[in-house]
């Protein structure tokens, strides 16, 4: 979709949650474009259980993917930044780090993520890099394979919250103005809302 509107795109089919694999995912963007400017870590697994059924497998996992998945991107992506002087780092984050029924797997990975994005802002400041958060509300595929059929808030989400209404506060994010860094933002259906800004000043 994006060479068929002009512009220039590859896939890379590596896993995050891999540390190898990390680094060839920015390897590959470093050949195919000569630098790594933006990182924007969105993938994501959620798997919906009680505290006593998540098994601890399925706990690990989040971890993995959800958490260690963008440190391990960041880390490969940070010396290029640095060597540069410029970057932008936007993770996504999740409302339901401060607490929701039959997610504490997704809740304390995406906990961990915010933590670790106000670390990133911390010490990316004085290196011109920037890292801020997106707590995104919207349809998704995740969603729906997370809340029942009959589920109002589903329901909600299918008719009033489609991911195009999220995705601009990404771009905002991650542009070059952006006066922001160690902010966690949400963005719902249109409306954006700031939370906490560390340090912004530009």
């Amino acid at each position: 979709e994006i060479r068929s509107l002009g512009g220039k795109a590859v896939a890379d089919t590596h896993s995050v949650a891999d540390e190898d694999g990390a680094a060839a995912i920015i390897q590959t963007a470093l050949v195919s474009f000569g630098s790594a400017d933006i990182l924007v870590n969105n993938a994501g697994v959620s798997i919906a259980a009680a505290v006593d059924e998540m098994t601890p497998a399925d706990f690990r996992l989040h971890i993995e993917v959800n958490l260690l998945g963008p440190y391990y991107l960041a880390r490969a992506a940070w010396p290029h930044m640095k060597a540069a002087g410029y970057g932008r780092i936007v993770n996504i984050t999740s409302g339901s780090m401060a607490g929701y029924a039959n997610q504490a797997a997704y809740a304390a990975s995406k906990g961990g993520l915010w933590s670790l994005t106000r670390n990133l802002a911390t010490e990316g400041l004085p290196l011109g890099i920037k890292a801020n958060a997106l707590s995104p509300g919207a349809f998704t595929r995740m969603v729906a394979a997370t809340l029942q059929d009959d589920s109002p808030l589903l329901r909600h989400a299918r008719e009033n919250l489609p991911p195009e209404l999220s995705s601009p506060a990404v771009a905002f994010l991650a542009h070059e103005s952006c006066p922001v860094t160690g902010e966690c933002i949400e963005s719902v259906g249109g409306e954006v809302e700031a939370g906490s800004d560390m340090a912004g000043d530009d």
